[in-house]
C-alpha cells in the first residue's frame, strides 16, 4: 500500500513550476531546504542523491526493467521519475527489515528512507518520511489544505526535479553528478574509417536534442540562474523553521 505524497495526474513539474510563487509551491521546497543543518550538508546530500538517481547503475536498471519508453529516455521530469521512484521503493520494501539491500533499485530505495523522504507506517504502508512530515506540519500551520498543490510539491519526484536543477546550476555540484546524457547514450555501432582513429567522444547533455520545450529550457536555465541553492540559502531558506516557530 502506498500513502506517500504523489505527483498529481498529468502534472508536468519542472523548475519553473516548482520554484514558482503560484499556489505557494516554492514554499514547500524552501521549507525542505530548511530541514538541513547547514548549506554544506544540503549541498552534499542533494549532490549525492542526484548522482545516484541519474547515475549509470540506476539508469541501466531502468532500461533492463523496461520502465522507460524511448520518448522518456532522456527525460528528467516528474513523470519519468515516478517509475524510478516506485520501482526503487518496491525493491527496498521487498528486502524487508532484515534482508540484505542489494541492487541499484533497492539501494536507491534505501537512500530515500535514509534521507527521511519516505517511511513505513505500523500497517506496512509507505508514507511520507519525517523530513517531509516536518514540512507538511508547517504548511498546515500556515493554512494549506492536505491536498493542496503546495503539498503535492512534496512528492519525491518533484523534489528530485528541483534538486537536479540545484546541482546543474552549481559548477561544484555538477562536477560530481554523472554526465546525464553520456551515461545513457550507447556508442555508435557504425563508425567511419576516419573516426576509428579518434577516441570515442561522450555526448554532453546539451548535445542531445530535447524532446519537448521544457527539456530544452532545462538546458538553458542553469546558465541563466546560476547557484540556485546558494542564492536561496543566502536569502534565508535555511532559517524558515526558526521563523515559523517564532511566528506561532
Amino acid at each position: 500500500m502506498n500513502e506517500r505524497t504523489m505527483v498529481p495526474y498529468n502534472w508536468h513539474a519542472c523548475r519553473g513550476t516548482e520554484l514558482s510563487t503560484t499556489n505557494y509551491r516554492i514554499t514547500a521546497h524552501l521549507l525542505l531546504l530548511s530541514t538541513f543543518p547547514d548549506l554544506p550538508a544540503a549541498k552534499t546530500l542533494i549532490t549525492t542523491t542526484i548522482a545516484v538517481v541519474f547515475g549509470a547503475k540506476v539508469q541501466e536498471a531502468r532500461r533492463e526493467l523496461g520502465i522507460v519508453g524511448k520518448p522518456r529516455l532522456f527525460s528528467e521530469g516528474a513523470i519519468a521519475l515516478t517509475y524510478i521512484v516506485d520501482e526503487a521503493l518496491d525493491a527496498r520494501s521487498a528486502v524487508g527489515d532484515d534482508g540484505e539491500v542489494v541492487g541499484a533499485m533497492a539501494e536507491l530505495g534505501e537512500l530515500f528512507f535514509k534521507l527521511g523522504l519516505v517511511e513505513v507506517d505500523e500497517t506496512g504502508a509507505l508514507r511520507d518520511g519525517p523530513r517531509i512530515q516536518k514540512v507538511r506540519a508547517v504548511l498546515v500551520q500556515r493554512g494549506h489544505a492536505a491536498n493542496s498543490l503546495v503539498m503535492k510539491s512534496l512528492a519525491i519526484e518533484n523534489i528530485l526535479v528541483v534538486w537536479l536543477n540545484f546541482a546543474l546550476s552549481d559548477e561544484g555540484m555538477k562536477a560530481e553528478v554523472p554526465n546525464l546524457a553520456g551515461d545513457q547514450c550507447p556508442p555508435s555501432k557504425r563508425r567511419s574509417r576516419a573516426s576509428l582513429a579518434q577516441p570515442q567522444l561522450t555526448l554532453r547533455p546539451t548535445q542531445v536534442y530535447a524532446h519537448c520545450f521544457w527539456g530544452a529550457f532545462s538546458m538553458v536555465a542553469p546558465v541563466k540562474f546560476p547557484r540556485l541553492l546558494e542564492r536561496l540559502w543566502e536569502k534565508g531558506a535555511g532559517n524558515l523553521f526558526a521563523l515559523a516557530a517564532a511566528s506561532s
